[in-house]
């Protein structure tokens, strides 16, 4: 009896791992401009994105609003969101996608360098940020970009140089948004 139920218990565990059901997931959710993104440590709301030629590439922005949700302060966090952030738009029925991202916290004051804010910091009403994604020149032409934002856990990491020791970063988890914001083109 109790080898029967071992083997059955053996039988549907090989019949889970076979289907792939411990593979790890992930998992986009849809939502519109103007919903609050709850990204881990940071809240970012979008509402457009506006693009341009820059240098020969298109470059697309997106203007939103950031508030970090978590007690302490976290400096590197925007980095982080701008390395597992994308944006995607079709024409002509190909699919353009960004080969750079970027993220600037706080109100651009005309400057390279102007930024008044460079850190989030807790119990701060949120802030202007925007995501800054370079694409190739078609995308110019699209009227609409999707943005994928993935969810951040802070998670353990080993370190480079001897692989020993470890620090914890926040990077990305398996589940995250997808939003599509009517694009505007603009001369700059």
């Amino acid at each position: 009896m109790l080898l029967a139920a071992v083997l059955a218990l053996v039988v549907v565990i090989a019949g889970l791992w076979a289907a792939g059901g411990f593979q790890t997931r992930q998992t986009l959710v849809d939502k519109q401009a103007g919903e609050p993104l709850d990204l881990g440590p940071v809240e970012l709301t979008v509402q457009q994105a506006i693009s341009y030629d820059f240098a020969g590439e298109a470059q697309i922005e997106v203007p939103a609003s950031c508030r970090l949700t978590t007690e302490q302060s976290a400096g590197t966090v925007h980095y982080a969101i701008a390395r597992n952030s994308f944006a995607g738009v079709r024409v002509n029925g190909e699919v353009q996608l960004s080969s750079e991202v970027m993220m600037t916290l706080g109100v651009d004051d005309g400057l390279y360098f102007g930024q008044t804010r460079q850190i989030l910091s807790p119990g701060v009403p949120a802030v202007a940020c925007v995501l800054r994604f370079t694409l190739p020149l078609a995308a110019l032409d699209a009227d609409t970009v999707t943005v994928l934002l993935w969810r951040l856990q802070f998670t353990e990491q080993s370190n480079v140089k001897n692989d020993q020791d470890t620090s914890k970063t926040w990077n990305a988890s398996s589940d995250g948004y997808r939003v599509q914001l009517p694009l505007t083109q603009v001369t700059r």
